[in-house]
């Protein structure tokens, strides 16, 4: 009897045994009786479909991340090849050091920003946390990114900048921001204009960056935070950049314990605000 009752759990673990990383699509059979066992079949199976989701994204990311960083590597080959291949003057073996350093310069930010979202990700990104007025680090961004707005014909402008505290890491947050205002800058066109600006909210602060740029459409403003995901619109616009500059600044943005939000039409702009906990006591001056 007892040999009897126990044959669904021994098919079960049977079932299991025999789904592997490569067979989660897999599942355990459920006998719809609604009993103990019918429940732990539904919850195996619930876990096997988490399991599969993780494994695909983490497929997906693996092939985008080797893709990305083949392109460079291939075009950094070539120009070495083609400058090996026969004497060359000076002025020429230097054009192919300089283009060849772009690539170098192009790889390094791509495993960076690798390294920084596998750190997010295990929950291990390290931060130094000091006390933080955000309204000069919006005008230091501003001053960084001035020449590029201007080489676009954009208008990149300070806008509100209330005097708020918080508790953050300098350069994660500075990091943070250039990406979003360089991403701003980079889909506007010519005579738009990009700006920056910073809320105090009382329990919290809002870092907005507007734009009046080419937008994005309702159903990719969340797959735009994934990594290297770029919509048809923004592959036209620009073909520089790795795609990961708004996954990194939302991992930034979360490991200060806040997160960020896009507002954004195509044709009509996009707005990203960044909500961060302020600090519980002023700033000393």
């Amino acid at each position: 009897m007892a040999r009897r009752a126990l044959q669904p759990v021994v098919r079960m673990a049977d079932a299991a045994q025999r789904i592997s990383a490569e067979h989660l699509n897999q599942r355990v059979d459920e006998t719809g009786s609604g009993d103990e066992l019918d429940h732990l079949a539904k919850t195996l199976n619930q876990m096997l479909s988490r399991l599969d989701a993780a494994f695909s994204q983490i497929r997906q990311f693996s092939a985008s991340a080797s893709h990305e960083l083949q392109t460079p590597l291939t075009i950094l080959k070539g120009e070495l090849e083609v400058a090996l291949r026969s004497p060359r003057t000076p002025e020429e073996y230097q054009a192919a050091l300089t283009s060849s350093l772009e690539e170098v310069d192009r790889i390094a930010q791509l495993v960076e920003g690798l390294l920084l979202l596998s750190r997010a990700e295990a929950g291990v990104l390290k931060m130094d946390r000091q006390p933080l007025e955000l309204a000069p680090l919006l005008e230091d961004v501003c001053s960084r990114l001035k020449f590029l707005a201007d080489s676009h014909s954009i208008e990149l402008q300070l806008g509100l900048a209330d005097s708020v505290s918080i508790l953050g890491d300098r350069e994660h947050l500075r990091r943070l921001l250039l990406n979003l205002a360089d991403n701003a800058i980079k889909y506007t066109e010519a005579g738009g204009v990009v700006t920056l600006s910073v809320r105090n909210l009382g329990y919290r602060t809002c870092i907005q960056v507007q734009d009046t740029g080419i937008g994005i459409c309702a159903e990719e403003l969340e797959k735009v935070f994934q990594p290297f995901y770029r919509s048809g619109e923004a592959r036209s616009k620009a073909s520089e950049g790795t795609g990961l500059g708004l996954c990194i600044a939302r991992s930034i943005a979360v490991a200060h314990g806040g997160g960020i939000e896009l507002e954004s039409k195509p044709g009509e702009g996009s707005t990203f605000r960044v909500f961060l906990p302020v600090a519980a006591s002023p700033i000393p001056s």
